[in-house]
């Protein structure tokens, strides 16, 4: 086994990995934030129906 520099694979499943980390912390952060501020408290209770309740935060 070498300890050699990262394949091709691992540097594409990283990114990946970061890429989906990066847009669900936008959703979350961002988007949620902004649906609230819209809707009030239209929005988590729909959001509870869909199936879109799972939070980071608090917000």
């Amino acid at each position: 086994m070498t300890f050699g520099a990262p394949s091709a694979k691992w540097i594409a499943l990283t990114a990946l990995i970061a890429l989906i980390v990066a847009v669900e912390l936008q959703a979350r952060g961002v988007e949620e934030s902004y649906l609230i501020r819209r809707h009030g408290s239209a929005h988590p209770a729909y959001a509870s129906s869909a199936g879109l309740s799972f939070r980071l935060s608090g917000v």
